[in-house]
């Protein structure tokens, strides 16, 4: 549908302006302005029309308004065609008064949305609740509300012609601000209920839902900073942890930044606030401004009374600490926080106590007391189901194996790791996994896998602009060091390049797949130079096809090789070749 839809813009702007020469630019241009009018083929036509006037790049910029600049249109067209404007107004004009009203209140909801949440920002006045039902299937046979079916779960949307035609008539009937408040508490309540929630076993569906909604979240506190501030500052509090596991670092720093300015009464509020843009701070590396962040938030905590705050402000004090390579004061900061969560009884709190005391020990090189300490957190986690929190000390306790040279152990907790939190945490999150195998990958001596997952690692965490964890990067640099020693410039940056050009998908299958001992392992099979070379190309990605051209043989001869190579490794497939490549140096 989408190629029809350039193939319509290009046949009307070649109709309207015959001399017009399209470049590669202008093609995908084209296919922006043809998906954001939602492939309507009368906006496309009227689109077109334009080119006389206009270059595609200045229709495209001009589609936030498009009422205005699809107008006109064929004289010989009924009145209801000239225009998309007077095409969806005709089409309006023929819904009974509670179907536009429901329309109109729609048009609030950025992406998608839930029939629950349609039923609580709809209904008043002059839609009652119960009816909310029958009439948003009304506007789905109209084809004016749009469905999504995704595991079992309706969703909505409008396209977004309508939804700009529905706000402007909902600001004409004076519903816009009733409305909007309306969806601003919805979500607020949603976020609020969801947010300790995501701290058991309940985060892994959770964080779907929310994941769905987050363009609702972000109009909901853009509203919410002008028409309740105190709202928005709830809203952008209940959303740390999801912008945590989401990887959303920097985008929910600068939300926290705006409902923070916006409410500087010393409220719970704000003292939850502070704490999620500290923690998120601390974890970016700007630790003046976490350390100051969580500060406030322990003498708001305290003033109010918010014992748990207090708790959960003073752990992340400590985790400023450890961020700044100071084992002494970590291990302040969570006694103090172990000793509240202990009076609480808050076996959440007393987890990360205890996994913190674990760091401050490891940072003083006494790995027994931070495997103990890590240990006792664990069996904590997994009683309360606390998925991501079983997955970071998993982690850990792969860096005490790797220190102690127990490299079969470090594989085996890094992989469990995965387990837990795959599904959990997004790219971020999921990249310091690939940096736990390129840790024990360098350790063990197989540099050219240990730089190949690294720069696999590094890749995801750019986009995303939070470094690795201190401990992780310690121990990654360590074997990159002792890699570039090792392999020269050039095979070094060729396994980095190789890592970089990796999808996370790829990067996680590779890394389960590469076995660990505690010895470094030795390759005792006998390739020829030939199936070496083959070899070399098939960890590259290269094809059957590319291997035959890049060697000057036979495509069957090629194939041949890879059946020898397979046979004599004992593997099965190009991830287990590959595995072995990076892991025996043949990459």
């Amino acid at each position: 549908m989408e190629s029809e839809a350039v193939r319509l813009f290009i046949e009307r702007a070649h109709a309207a302006r015959p001399e017009l020469a399209l470049g590669n630019s202008d093609h995908a241009t084209i296919f922006e302005i043809c998906q954001q009018l939602d492939g309507i083929p009368l906006a496309i036509e009227l689109a077109a029309a334009r080119v006389p006037v206009f270059s595609v790049q200045q229709i495209a910029a001009r589609l936030d308004d498009r009422f205005r600049l699809l107008s006109g249109g064929p004289r010989t067209a009924l009145p209801r065609q000239q225009t998309l404007l007077a095409a969806v107004e005709w089409s309006y004009a023929l819904l009974a008064e509670p179907e536009r009203a429901v329309l109109r209140r729609l048009s609030v909801f950025a992406g998608v949305w839930t029939f629950d949440a349609a039923e609580e920002v709809v209904a008043g006045h002059d839609v009652q609740r119960h009816a909310v039902l029958d009439l948003l299937a009304q506007l789905v046979n109209k084809s004016l509300v749009m469905t999504e079916h995704h595991d079992g779960a309706t969703r909505y949307r409008l396209l977004e012609t309508i939804r700009q035609f529905a706000f402007e008539r909902l600001a004409a009937a004076d519903e816009t601000h009733g409305t909007r408040d309306r969806h601003l508490g919805y979500f607020v309540g949603l976020a609020e209920r969801a947010e300790p929630l995501m701290r058991g076993p309940e985060a892994l569906e959770l964080v779907d839902q929310l994941q769905a909604e987050r363009d609702n979240f972000r109009a909901a506190l853009g509203w919410g900073l002008s028409a309740d501030p105190e709202l928005a500052l709830r809203l952008a509090g209940a959303l740390g942890w999801f912008w945590w596991t989401s990887s959303y670092h920097t985008e929910g720093r600068r939300w926290l930044r705006l409902t923070l300015q916006s409410n500087p009464e010393p409220t719970r509020a704000r003292a939850k606030a502070l704490h999620v843009a500290g923690w998120l701070a601390h974890h970016q590396r700007d630790l003046h401004e976490a350390h100051a962040l969580l500060e406030e938030s322990v003498s708001i905590a305290r003033a109010t009374h918010d014992d748990w705050a207090v708790a959960w402000a003073l752990h992340g004090l400590g985790r400023v600490a450890y961020f700044r390579n100071d084992p002494v004061a970590a291990r302040e900061f969570s006694l103090a926080s172990l000793s509240v969560a202990e009076r609480l009884g808050d076996q959440w709190l007393i987890a990360y106590a205890l996994h913190l005391l674990g760091i401050a020990a490891y940072l003083e090189r006494d790995h027994s007391s931070s495997r103990e300490y890590y240990e006792r957190a664990l069996a904590i986690r997994r009683r309360i189901g606390d998925h991501e929190g079983i997955g970071v000390l998993l982690g850990l306790l792969g860096i005490v194996a790797i220190r102690e040279r127990r490299f079969a152990e470090a594989h085996a907790v890094f992989t469990e790791s995965l387990e837990w939190i795959h599904g959990l945490l997004s790219d971020w999150g999921l990249s310091m996994n690939v940096a736990m195998f390129a840790a024990l990958a360098g350790a063990q001596g197989n540099y050219v896998q240990a730089v190949t997952f690294a720069g696999a690692s590094a890749a995801l965490r750019e986009a995303w602009q939070t470094p690795l964890i201190p401990l992780m990067e310690e121990l990654v640099q360590e074997g990159l060091a002792a890699a570039k020693q090792a392999l020269g410039s050039a095979r070094y940056d060729e396994a980095w390049a190789a890592g970089q050009a990796m999808t996370l998908r790829e990067a996680l299958d590779l890394a389960l797949v590469v076995p660990a001992a505690d010895l470094e392992p030795r390759s005792t099979v006998q390739l020829s130079p030939t199936e070496r070379e083959v070899l070399r190309l098939l960890a590259r990605g290269r094809t059957t096809k590319e291997i035959a051209a890049e060697l000057v043989i036979a495509i069957s001869t090629a194939d041949r090789h890879i059946t020898h190579i397979y046979n004599k490794l004992g593997v099965r497939n190009r991830a287990e070749a590959t595995a072995y490549a990076l892991q025996h140096g043949h990459a």
